[in-house]
């Protein structure tokens, strides 16, 4: 998602950690889906790296089992 897109929605109130029904985070989907600046942006915007889904799984175990080494580093390095 385009990092415009999630700041009109920060901007809106939108909350960064707000789960879906499975309980992914728009920071575990960006990490699934290999979108490095989606989730830089949600880091620097408060994004909780450590949140788990309902199967257990936060945004660092997304990117690796999706095999998004470059998420994978930004998660890391944070």
């Amino acid at each position: 998602m385009p990092q415009s897109s999630l700041q009109l929605l920060l901007d809106a109130g939108a909350d960064i950690n707000l789960p879906d029904n499975d309980g992914d985070t728009a920071l575990i989907v960006a990490a699934s889906r290999g979108d490095e600046e989606a989730v830089s942006f949600l880091l620097d915007s408060g994004a909780d790296i450590m949140h788990s889904n309902k199967n257990g799984m936060n945004a660092l175990q997304a990117a690796l089992e999706n095999e998004n080494d470059e998420c994978l580093k930004v998660l890391v390095d944070r």
